[in-house]
């Protein structure tokens, strides 16, 4: 002990195991574990799922979308179109008054997709 500060060197906490010091019979027992599994053959890998290809919105699809919410906004009530509102906008948004259009067909959930994101962006803008 020195000025009143007590000596501690004979009361050291006991070692932390750390990854070096741990057993590999732990990861072996593990069901979570990569290296109780073996080698990971990569032709056995699951495939990726394809994607449904996007749909692509033009200006004036975007603009048309918007402006038939707003004059259906009021049957929304809460500000969230219904479904039917929705997939009214997506015949609406249909090859004959697009003729012109890219990707995947407009249905009711893909304009959801784009009502929530084009909301978003214009709170985000105010």
């Amino acid at each position: 002990m020195c000025w009143g500060i007590p000596d501690h060197t004979d009361s050291f906490p006991p070692r932390l195991l750390t990854v070096a010091t741990m057993s590999s019979d732990a990861s072996s027992k593990s069901d979570r574990s990569l290296r109780s599994h073996g080698a990971i053959n990569p032709i056995e890998l699951p495939k990726k799922k394809k994607r449904k290809p996007a749909a692509a919105w033009t200006l004036s699809e975007e603009a048309a979308f918007v402006d038939f919410l707003l004059s259906e906004f009021s049957a929304s009530g809460d500000g969230n179109p219904k479904s039917s509102t929705l997939n009214a906008a997506a015949i609406l948004l249909g090859k004959e008054k697009f003729p012109d259009q890219t990707g995947a067909e407009k249905t009711g959930s893909v304009c959801l997709t784009k009502w929530q994101s084009v909301r978003y962006d214009h709170v985000a803008d105010d």
